[in-house]
Order: structure tokens, then sequence, then C-alpha cells
């Protein structure tokens, strides 16, 4: 059974607003996003940039499977096996 989160979606899924779930250690589901013909492209240098320039953790970026193949990428669903991520903050450095 899948149990993923899409980054546009709302369901389970989907992540709409909850793409910050996984810095704050709720959850360790894969996000995936299904990049036909390069559509999310830019979003995805966009992630790179934020990422390189520490807005937020390339681990973190990392955890969206990203595929132009649907097969290919509910395989990879399938076979994910999430790794242990560092959340974004500690309560204790709030």
């Amino acid at each position: 059974m899948r149990s993923a989160v899409c980054v546009f979606c709302g369901s389970s899924l989907g992540a709409g607003g909850r793409t910050a779930t996984p810095q704050l250690g709720l959850h360790r589901k894969p996000y995936w996003l299904l990049n036909v013909d390069g559509y999310f492209d830019r979003l995805l240098a966009f992630l790179a940039h934020a990422a390189a320039e520490g807005f937020v953790l390339a681990e973190h970026v990392d955890l969206m499977l990203v595929d132009d193949n649907p097969e290919r990428l509910l395989t990879r669903l399938d076979a994910h096996d999430p790794a242990s991520t560092p959340k974004w903050i500690e309560r204790t450095e709030t």
C-alpha cells in the first residue's frame, strides 16, 4: 500500500500546506512530483536554489521523488525507504 504525499494536493496522497511536516518530524512519507514535459523544472530549480542558500535543508528537498514517467514514479514510491532526516528546528531552539 502506498503512503505518499503529493506536493500540491491536500489528501492522504497530497500535501498542499503540509510540506513542512517532515521538517517538523511529523511523518517520513515521500513527496512526489510527476514532472511531465519538464513542467515543474523551474520549481525544482527554485527548490535547489533555496537549499543552496540555506533557506531549506537539502535533505528535505531530497525527500521529493521526481520523475517524468508515472509507472517509474509509482515503482519508486513502492520501493521508497524513508531516511531519517533532521528536523528543521528543535523545540528547545524556539
